[in-house]
């Protein structure tokens, strides 16, 4: 139930998880309750509950298997929420890989990229929210594509364009996962140039990513060759003439 649930039905797990620990005491999944009851905390936005309950699991697991891998992503959440994201991400990066459960999975690669954004580590950002994108499920694709949109927003302009140069050196043949992170990069950059007038960001946006720029590439055209007149930029085209004589 806890699994499947969103986070409003997560929270009203929190009366049932209490119960059974009363009711069973001793049972050994007493841990796995106690990070339940952690996330529930950190949800809530009571730390030092959530930090409590997930030292408690660690501590009963003697910091090994899944349950004890979910207390320290409890604990990265934790440190991240108090202020401290280099913490949380040395706390945090080390689960990559190791968390089965998608709801678990989805946690922790929000906070990862999230932690990566407050440490200003903007690179590292990027390539964490890709790797969140990549996980993701169909349904999930949107609601993640938004979030990435409002963390992207985050990133400093002078540092947007550096980003996208290595991005594009690092990933000559992207995958459609990394054209939706270079888009997200683009179209706050057309926007930059656009609203400052910038035009050699203009002229370079047009002649790098003029495929990519979506609605935006008229005016990128415009500003990009001095303002004024119409302009219609398309994606590069191959088009061949083959003759009709035969069906062949």
């Amino acid at each position: 139930s806890f699994a499947v649930a969103n986070r409003t039905e997560r929270l009203e797990l929190e009366g049932r998880i209490v119960a059974f620990e009363k009711q069973y005491a001793n049972d050994p999944l007493i841990p796995v309750a106690d990070v339940m009851l952690a996330w529930i905390a950190l949800e809530r936005g009571d730390i030092a509950r959530a930090r409590e309950r997930g030292a408690r699991a660690s501590a009963a697991t003697h910091g090994r298997g899944t349950t004890a891998d979910l207390a320290t992503m409890i604990e990265g959440a934790a440190l991240r929420r108090t202020g401290k994201p280099e913490a949380a991400l040395d706390k945090l990066l080390p689960l990559r890989g190791k968390l089965i459960d998608a709801h678990a999975r989805m946690f922790l690669n929000e906070e990862l990229s999230t932690s990566a954004m407050g440490a200003k580590r903007y690179g590292q950002a990027i390539d964490l929210m890709l790797a969140w994108l990549h996980e993701a499920g169909v349904e999930n694709r949107a609601e993640i594509r938004a979030k990435l949109d409002d963390l992207a927003g985050s990133v400093p302009m002078d540092q947007l364009l550096p980003i996208l140069e290595k991005r594009r050196a690092k990933n000559p043949d992207p995958t459609n996962e990394e054209l939706a992170v270079q888009t997200i990069l683009i179209t706050r950059l057309a926007e930059w140039a656009l609203a400052t007038k910038d035009q050699p960001l203009a002229t370079q946006l047009l002649e790098k990513s003029s495929s990519l720029l979506g609605s935006r590439a008229d005016a990128i055209a415009a500003l990009a060759r001095g303002g004024g007149g119409e302009a219609r930029v398309e994606a590069p085209t191959l088009g061949f003439v083959i003759p009709v004589r035969s069906n062949e």
